[in-house]
């Protein structure tokens, strides 16, 4: 994994991973120490926090009196309210990579099938415990492929919101921040950073009260697939719809989401099973599927899959087989997180999810006396 590049310009590299990218939401949204507040500037909290000559980071922060599963109804990828996405040029055409991780695409782009350098597509990934206890999101800029970020376009910015339950979830910390690249310092504070979440997240809450039977988030319900009892090696796959023949999976890179997809694919059903939930990688004995989406699969796979539950008996000559366990608790692969830049963090300590200035002391004068012999 390529080191995270805080001080390239914008458009001339791109934020290698979003790993990485949620890693930078990490690191910028723990205390206080080391951002200068600004005054008199919009309302909450505005801060910015200079990195070298060139770049600063400005942060925003709101608490909102709107319960913090709400915010992240309103502003998960999938409801489609449009919240995060509105300086940005229109993408009219979404494609799921996965649950809560969207890319989404002018429509131009898509029906004519350009292919361009430009990053001309978005995006849009939430991602729980980051940091810790926190709901995170990222919108940017992107290539065609979505592997390759841009912190600014001619579309806009790349923005960055981490959300913050406080008194028990009745109220959220809404935190936003947006990289500056060669903004003059007395230009900073006229700045935008996206102020005016806090007042589009509270007319959707208003509207909520009005009318309460509404549902105003179209987000799609997951939940997670496990297999287990696998004594002798991975399931089988049918060659055919007939399940007549069949083949072991593959051995090494096992991964129950492509199992499930490939499996339902020869018995017709279409079925979309992901590796990862929320921006976290499950473990490849786990798969996240659509609630909706599963209950229409499942009746007709059932059959199948049980049919390979005796081929596999069978096969292997044992009495247990591979067993299929719905709505399970997640496990998620740590992945390791990228050392924080030095220049970023340099003076700063910290201690206990807090960050500590350490002010070097100034040097001591010498006096014009000579010292002892």
């Amino acid at each position: 994994m390529s080191e995270l590049n805080w001080d390239a310009p914008w458009c001339a590299g791109e934020i290698a991973t979003l790993h990485d990218c949620f890693h930078r939401v990490s690191v910028l949204t723990i205390g206080d120490k080391g951002w200068e507040r600004l005054q008199g500037h919009g309302g909450g909290h505005q801060q910015v926090l200079r990195v070298s000559r060139d770049v600063s980071f400005y942060r925003t922060q709101n608490l909102v009196d709107i319960p913090a599963d709400f915010v992240e109804d309103v502003l998960r990828p999938e409801a489609g309210n449009g919240v995060l996405t509105g300086q940005f040029e229109a993408f009219l055409v979404a494609t799921q990579l996965a649950p809560a991780d969207l890319m989404l695409s002018p429509e131009l782009a898509v029906n004519q099938h350009q292919k361009s350098n430009a990053p001309c597509h978005l995006r849009y990934v939430m991602r729980r415990e980051c940091p810790s206890g926190q709901v995170s999101f990222v919108v940017a800029p992107c290539d065609e492929t979505g592997e390759h970020l841009w912190e600014q376009t001619s579309s806009g910015k790349a923005r960055f919101v981490s959300l913050a339950a406080v008194d028990g979830g009745k109220r959220t910390l809404v935190t936003e921040i947006v990289r500056l690249y060669c903004v003059p310092e007395a230009a900073i504070k006229l700045h935008v950073g996206g102020h005016d979440l806090p007042a589009q997240l509270l007319a959707h809450y208003q509207d909520r009260q009005l009318s309460p039977e509404v549902r105003f988030s179209a987000s799609p319900e997951y939940m997670v697939v496990c297999i287990r009892r696998c004594g002798r090696g991975p399931p089988l796959l049918p060659k055919t719809a007939e399940l007549g023949a069949w083949e072991c999976a593959e051995r090494t890179g096992f991964s129950l989401p492509r199992y499930l997809v490939r499996f339902a694919a020869i018995m017709g059903l279409d079925l979309k099973a992901w590796d990862s939930l929320d921006g976290r990688q499950l473990a490849p004995f786990q798969a996240a599927v659509r609630v909706d989406q599963w209950a229409r699969c499942w009746p007709h796979l059932e059959t199948g899959f049980r049919a390979q539950c005796r081929a596999y008996r069978s096969v292997n000559r044992i009495s247990a087989a591979p067993t299929l366990v719905e709505g399970v608790e997640p496990r998620f692969v740590q992945a390791p997180a990228p050392a924080a830049p030095e220049h970023l963090l340099r003076g700063l300590e910290v201690r206990n999810t807090f960050i500590d200035a350490q002010r070097p002391s100034p040097p001591s004068r010498r006096c014009s006396s000579l010292p002892p012999a």
